[in-house]
């Protein structure tokens, strides 16, 4: 689930959203998603069976079509490795100690208790 601090129309007709993510635990095998490896219950952390997950509030920025009636783009105003990200919105954050505190990488971290490593080159193989 989500949680929302707060929403501002920005002049340029984009909106700011400062939104925080909420995971429950985990209680049964997760799949292999895209390039993320499966995550049997049995292998999982002690902490991702028995705590809920709670990332920090994250600020993004949503621009629309001309309409407005569609989402054009959605930018995250923090870069994915940047281990500061809002550490003045933490809350009730209970990742502080899993840098880069927020998405794939610290949830994964959480549930396999170890960094994932680096992510799969989307580019063609190297030649040889």
């Amino acid at each position: 689930t989500g949680s929302y601090k707060f929403v501002s129309e920005n002049t340029d007709g984009s909106c700011t959203v400062s939104s925080q993510q909420r995971f429950g635990t985990l209680q049964a095998d997760l799949p292999a998603l895209g390039p993320f490896p499966a995550v049997p219950l049995s292998e999982a952390t002690e902490r991702c069976k028995t705590v809920g997950t709670i990332y920090p509030f994250e600020s993004m920025t949503f621009t629309f079509s001309e309409d407005g009636s569609k989402i054009k783009s959605a930018v995250w105003d923090t870069a994915a490795d940047d281990e500061t990200v809002k550490v003045d919105h933490m809350a009730d954050c209970n990742v502080k100690d899993v840098p880069p505190y927020g998405g794939f990488g610290c949830l994964y971290t959480i549930l396999m208790g170890k960094p994932l490593g680096p992510p799969p080159s989307l580019g063609p193989p190297p030649a040889e």
